[in-house]
């Protein structure tokens, strides 16, 4: 039987490893350093503001209690932001330098951009109480620096039932505030069954959701909470890459009903207007020529308007991938290899 370190290793290496963007980060092992490391990316994003006037120590604190959130669907409101960027305004300790408007996270510029991926696991946070213990979280992604996804984690002797009520213990505690305000999404796995539910003061059971592979492709779930609250929409894999939703404006609502019921016309006409249009499903286009792009340098603008510069060094044929689909493998500088499907290119053109 694989011991709980033993499951923990193998998420971690897989996470780390492949086409992936995560970095593993084992300096960072309390809070006050996962603070410390923010910091250290927030400036290094915004130096065209920051390079000859540092932060004072007053303007972190200031910062940091703008970043606090007193809920989990405050903090996904943040983090929708605006025109696809989360940021801060702070006005300076030095007046004359006005206010400065921190960019935190940018959405639009997810893949080979500025953003930064890091996984930490076994953080230590002191007990927020005299009442209770101090804890210990398994995993943790960071996206710039701000913890983002938790993973909680079991051996096989244990169901992850366990681990969900470990979480939801926590949560009682007042252990995810501070950095972990933050959190959007809970992973609980005991190595067989993984589950996962957005974040909320109060989870519910019946809102987990297995983890699920359809042959690689995209698979989208949609996870409405309680009548009023919130639904998430979000792509789980590509291709076998974990890969994480940017939380968009447009994709968070208020949810009028408090269950998936498609026999119930109300919600079958609520669901046709508001909630399709948003899911995405590749289809099958016409073949583009893929072979006048092998091995040229060309430029791609994705369904999302995101652009990379590369150089083609292979395509696969509906043939040759599970899905069905043509893809395009592109070199690109500084992020490496892109796994592009023929739906998901907008625009690609041969360049000098």
């Amino acid at each position: 039987m694989e011991s709980e370190a033993t499951i923990e290793n193998n998420l971690i290496h897989q996470l780390i490893h492949g086409e992936s963007q995560w970095t593993l980060r084992e300096d960072l092992k309390n809070e006050e350093q996962l603070w410390d490391n923010f910091f250290k990316i927030l400036i290094h994003n915004n130096l065209n503001l920051l390079a000859d006037n540092p932060l004072t120590e007053n303007e972190k604190r200031i910062i940091r209690s703008k970043i606090v959130k007193p809920s989990f669907y405050k903090s996904a409101e943040w983090l929708a932001g605006a025109n696809g960027q989360v940021r801060i305004a702070l006005q300076r300790d030095d007046t004359s330098l006005g206010t400065a408007d921190l960019l935190v996270i940018d959405n639009n510029d997810i893949a080979g951009g500025s953003s930064v991926y890091e996984v930490v696991h076994q953080i230590s946070l002191h007990k927020r109480d005299n009442m209770n213990q101090n804890r210990r979280y398994d995993v943790t992604l960071l996206i710039n620096g701000l913890p983002l996804i938790h993973i909680e984690l079991k051996n096989k002797n244990h169901s992850t039932k366990e681990a969900f009520n470990q979480i939801q213990k926590y949560i009682d505690e007042g252990m995810f505030n501070d950095i972990f305000s933050n959190i959007q999404m809970f992973v609980i796995s005991n190595g067989t069954d993984t589950e996962y539910i957005a974040a909320n003061q109060q989870l519910k059971e019946k809102f987990l959701t297995h983890w699920v592979d359809e042959d690689d492709c995209y698979y989208w779930h949609i996870a409405p909470f309680e009548k009023g609250g919130s639904y998430l929409i979000e792509p789980i894999k590509v291709k076998g890459q974990l890969k994480l939703f940017n939380v968009d404006d447009k994709l968070i609502r208020k949810a009028p009903f408090d269950k998936v019921n498609h026999n119930n016309p109300r919600f079958e006409k609520w669901w046709n207007q508001h909630i399709q249009p948003l899911i995405y499903k590749p289809e099958k286009k016409v073949y583009i020529d893929f072979d006048k792009y092998l091995r040229q340098k060309v430029r791609i603008v994705d369904i999302d308007n995101q652009k990379f510069v590369g150089q083609v060094i292979d395509y696969d044929t509906p043939s040759d991938s599970p899905d069905g689909l043509y893809w395009l493998d592109v070199e690109v500088l500084n992020f490496g290899l892109l796994d592009i499907s023929e739906p998901d290119i907008k625009s690609i053109e041969i360049i000098d």
